[in-house]
């Protein structure tokens, strides 16, 4: 008597996870979530870091760099489906305070370079403190 190999069942994300019923749905979202994260990296960027020639664009890149990684740091290593992460507007506004507090503090003849590399590093502590705080 001989017997078949069995093959595991697959589940039903597997099953589903190329199918163009199930994939176009996804993309359409995957695509607006996007654009609307990126509205936002934006707008906060622009908030946080002020009206200062050299340092909104470069915080621009940098909201914009951070919601990407965090998005797919989500993505890969997030415990549900479903779940997407995108930036916060009460942080971007007290970092606004910060950066704001900072930016008003340095002389007339500040070079853009000494400010911003300031306020990038302010921002970093804070997000790192709030990070550990969040996390015990």
């Amino acid at each position: 008597m001989t017997t078949k190999p069995t093959v595991p069942p697959q589940t039903e994300s597997q099953r589903n996870l190329f199918t163009l019923h199930e994939l176009i749905p996804t993309l359409t979202s995957a695509l607006l979530t996007g654009l609307i994260t990126i509205a936002y990296a934006i707008s906060f960027a622009a908030l946080a870091f002020g009206e200062q020639p050299g340092i909104t664009s470069r915080g621009i890149g940098l909201a914009l760099g951070g919601a990407v990684v965090i998005r797919l740091i989500i993505a890969v290593a997030g415990s549900r489906a479903g779940i997407m992460a995108s930036p916060q507007d009460v942080p971007a506004a007290i970092l606004g305070l910060i950066t704001g507090g900072i930016i008003g503090s340095f002389p007339a003849g500040a070079s853009t370079q000494e400010i911003f590399a300031t306020v990038i590093t302010a921002v970093i502590i804070t997000d790192l403190i709030i990070g550990l705080f969040l996390l015990m």
